[in-house]
């Protein structure tokens, strides 16, 4: 999936899809960490979704790219950038590498690799994805794609006060409006986060029960003649 893959508002301004917490938690549920290739599948999710790098970054990585706190990411037009990662990334990379990771040989220095030992493709990383996602019922759901981890980072990183200029840099945007996108979600959230404590009903005193001052026509008419309309009678949704 592109980084064009987006919904719109009801302003039809594009807006980023992202994942929730519910499906966070079922996506990375999914994975067995007793395994090698359930633990690099777990690794793999959480570095993308720690970063908010390109899952086609993630296939460039190699081995001397992994630092204590950071990753040295080789972007679009063979930009590099450096993008940090929290503790508890680094233990699962840590763990990951030296106890699970599969390579053919020692030439092989990409940091995830498939099940023969070899650099994992972008498409292979999809088809992961699309496995994860099926097992996790969100296939006829929610779209599920790498992609989309990347546009919950920055809606994250959004929410909790973080930049729009430093996510710029960090997502390696070549310019803060492609950024300035990512926006328009987080307002989106923002605005139905704040809907009862602004909207009017919130501190209406709404009846439950009993009659109003306007008598209502209980049931339809007999013999099936429609009700006959004063011509000044307006036209109202009651």
């Amino acid at each position: 999936m592109s980084e064009t893959d987006m919904k719109a508002d009801e302003n039809g301004a594009e807006v980023k899809a992202s994942f929730s917490e519910e499906h966070l938690s079922l996506l990375f549920g999914v994975c067995d960490l007793e395994t090698p290739l359930g633990f690099r599948d777990y690794t793999l999710m959480l570095v993308l979704l720690d970063t908010g790098i390109r899952f086609e970054e993630l296939c460039r990585l190699i081995l001397d790219d992994v630092h204590d706190d950071y990753l040295k990411i080789h972007g679009k037009g063979r930009k590099e950038r450096e993008v940090g990662f929290t503790p508890t990334t680094a233990k699962f990379l840590w763990k990951y590498i030296n106890l699970h990771r599969a390579a053919e040989s020692e030439a092989v220095r990409a940091l995830f690799t498939n099940t023969r030992g070899r650099r994992m493709s972008p498409s292979g990383i999809e088809q992961i994805f699309d496995k994860i996602a099926e097992v996790a019922g969100l296939g006829e759901e929610v779209v599920v794609t790498p992609h989309k981890l990347r546009h919950t980072f920055a809606r994250t990183w959004l929410e909790r006060g973080g930049d729009v200029c430093s996510l710029s840099r960090l997502m390696g945007h070549s310019s803060v409006k492609i950024t300035e996108i990512y926006l328009e979600d987080f307002k989106s959230r923002q605005a139905h986060a704040q809907h009862t404590q602004f909207s009017p009903v919130s501190k209406m005193r709404v009846r439950q029960r009993g009659h109003g001052r306007h008598t209502y026509q209980r049931g339809p008419r007999s013999g099936g003649e429609k009700p006959r309309k004063d011509k000044t009678e307006t036209d109202t949704d009651e």
